[in-house]
């Protein structure tokens, strides 16, 4: 159960919505940035959304809370953000539960798509991400969009590990607008082959970098690496290449998933010295 405590409504008219969890000051500047580059490109209004977790046994209604930060990431927002061509609403929501809160969120405002940042780290034990980044993998009905930014981040030289497949669809709808992050961006897909055998005909990261020529306004090149580690071979290629952001598109249990090998795009994440981009694509609604 949580409460929700709105501070600005602008009014409501884009053909989608963008939410976007604000909780460390140091990464709003960059959510930002991301959360404004997709929505123009899609004509999204974007929700934000900050989140006070009070104990249970209390009624998060009736509940006496500092919301002082909260106020100032939404005036932060609001006064660096804001402009004639985006529609920004934000709230506040006290809650027992972050996770839940933010799916509570997600259904009350038709979201299509959530956007959050990720430390890197999680002392939680059994998870993977972290309580709400699992649950939001997990349960949420739209698009997920884990963020792990750089110390510096900069947007210019991308790369995508791709390995055939359905789960880079959605990471793929998102490049034409995260590619305008940068200024003169390049763009590469990669495929790690894990043994020597040959593979006939175009791989699919050259397939897809085929692809990506005729929607990205920027060089895209492809490539693939041998290494019996594909989190390692990626690593490796992102280090020589001198890789600012790496894009991974995963299913959702493809994501959460604990193999012996280890999970590969918590790895990648979790090691890489660059911003990481997590996409998992929205659920199919459930047959009625």
């Amino acid at each position: 159960m949580s409460g929700s405590r709105t501070t600005v409504q602008a009014p409501r008219i884009g053909q989608g919505r963008l939410l976007v969890l604000l909780r460390n000051p140091k990464t709003v500047p960059q959510l930002m940035r991301i959360a404004r580059a997709i929505a123009r490109d899609r004509q999204y209004e974007i929700d934000c959304l900050h989140i006070l977790v009070v104990p249970r046994g209390t009624v998060p209604d009736e509940s006496i809370v500092d919301t002082t930060l909260g106020r100032q990431l939404l005036v932060q927002v609001e006064q660096n953000h804001s402009s004639p061509d985006l529609s920004i609403h934000t709230h506040i929501r006290v809650t027992h539960d972050a996770a839940q809160a933010t799916l509570e969120a997600i259904r009350d405002h038709h979201i299509d798509l959530v956007l959050l940042g990720w430390r890197g780290t999680t002392t939680a034990s059994g998870r993977v991400f972290g309580d709400l980044v699992d649950t939001l993998i997990r349960q949420a009905p739209c698009d997920v969009m884990v963020v792990k930014l750089s110390l510096n981040p900069t947007f210019e030289r991308w790369l995508m590990p791709v390995a055939g497949g359905p789960n880079v669809a959605a990471a793929l709808s998102l490049l034409p607008s995260l590619v305008t992050l940068g200024k003169k961006p390049c763009f590469k897909t990669c495929q790690v082959f894990t043994s020597d055998k040959t593979h006939a005909g175009p791989s699919p990261a050259q397939e897809i970098a085929i692809a990506l020529r005729a929607k990205l306004h920027c060089p895209v090149a492809s490539e693939f690496v041998w290494n019996t580690s594909i989190s390692e071979g990626m690593l490796e290629l992102a280090w020589h290449d001198q890789t600012d952001v790496i894009v991974l598109g995963a299913s959702r249990e493809g994501l959460l998933q604990q193999a012996i090998k280890g999970n590969i795009p918590e790895t990648i994440a979790r090691r890489s010295m660059g911003t990481v981009i997590l996409v998992r694509g929205a659920t199919p609604p459930a047959l009625s």
